[in-house]
């Protein structure tokens, strides 16, 4: 009978060991922000697909290639154009009273390098391709406070006008919110 309450003890604290070392294991995902990353977890019900399963197999015909089509040439839209100029009017007319050091670069950055380093922000695509508006413009407020943060070093004046100017903020969200969100172009169902 000692032998029995012996073992009983030794599997008693081992499960205690193991249940302890979960614990453990999940208080760092969580206190390193890695809890909902389950990439790190390889179980078969969370990663239904493996990759390896997932061959792709290609016909041996020879492939065709069509011409490319003709006209419609290289340069800039002239909607697109149409959409840059309306976006200089509307800030100049409200905000042409700021005293800019440099004018141009600001213009430049408000119509182009901005928008374009927000729509190349990694998180708002994955926003854009896989939710709704509401979601996207959510990352696109997130990585719009990215860019601006990292234009910090070189133009103080304009993240001062963002931080501090709460309509010139509103305005620079919702034009480069406009300028940058494209909806999903299918209508497969939305991945959580």
């Amino acid at each position: 009978m000692g032998n029995t309450v012996v073992g009983s003890w030794t599997r008693t604290l081992a499960v205690v060991a193991v249940l302890l070392l979960a614990f453990l294991v999940v208080a760092v995902l969580a206190l390193t922000g890695r809890l909902g990353d389950l990439r790190y977890a390889n179980v078969p019900l969370i990663h239904p697909y493996p990759s390896a399963a997932m061959k792709i197999q290609l016909s041996d015909e020879a492939p065709e290639i069509g011409p490319v089509p003709a006209g419609g040439g290289g340069g800039v839209a002239e909607a697109q154009l149409d959409r840059l100029s309306n976006i200089l009017k509307t800030f100049n007319e409200m905000f042409g009273n700021i005293q800019w050091a440099d004018a141009d670069r600001i213009r430049q950055l408000v119509s182009e390098e901005i928008p374009g380093r927000v729509a190349a922000d990694k998180a708002y695509r994955n926003a854009q391709a896989n939710s709704d508006k509401d979601n996207a413009r959510i990352e696109h407020d997130k990585a719009l406070g990215r860019v601006m943060t990292s234009l910090l070093k070189d133009d103080t004046e304009l993240f001062k006008q963002f931080s501090d100017n709460e309509s010139f903020r509103k305005w620079l969200l919702e034009t480069v919110f406009a300028l940058t969100y494209q909806p999903p172009i299918s209508d497969t169902p939305l991945r959580s």
